[in-house]
């Protein structure tokens, strides 16, 4: 809980962020269902001899398993989708450079963001296209990326 101070603080750093903002921007959230799945198989990989160690993995695990089986469990992800029209030499450049300042904005009203690096962009796409799938598309290794086409490849199709 934030005192009014705080809050009034946060709130006026977020407005002079909206105000900064010379280019477009879209706002994306997702819900999400927990996956406990990487640490189930960590907890499972780690072997001891203690028993009461060896009770309490036992446990852990099976409330981790209906943890994620509960569908009612699930997770809010906001994302802040940044574009750039023009070049594309300067494209890399210029989506860097917008987002250092974005992060840095909202690193002032504590909010902590990342950039998605490739792998976790087409996961996100992946799995809002297909909600009831539990896959992750890096499982479906290369194959994915093939399905999507950029302007140079529409292009081609075009003149053929």
């Amino acid at each position: 809980m934030l005192s009014n101070s705080e809050q009034d603080a946060i709130e006026s750093v977020l407005i002079q962020t909206a105000l900064a903002i010379d280019y477009p921007v879209q706002f994306f959230s997702t819900t999400e269902f927990i996956d406990t799945s990487k640490i189930i198989n960590l907890i499972k990989e780690n072997k001891t001899k203690s028993q009461q160690i060896h009770e309490y993995q036992k446990y852990l695990v099976e409330y981790l398993e209906n943890l994620m089986e509960n569908r009612s469990i699930s997770v809010v992800k906001n994302y802040a989708i940044i574009s750039y029209d023009g070049t594309y030499e300067k494209a890399i450049d210029e989506l860097n450079r917008k987002a250092t300042s974005f992060k840095g904005n909202l690193l002032r009203a504590k909010i902590v963001c990342d950039v998605l690096n490739e792998d976790d962009l087409y996961n996100l796409i992946y799995r809002e296209l297909n909600k009831n799938s539990a896959l992750n598309i890096s499982l479906l290794k290369e194959g994915g990326k093939n399905l999507y086409v950029g302007k140079k490849q529409k292009r081609k199709a075009r003149r053929n």
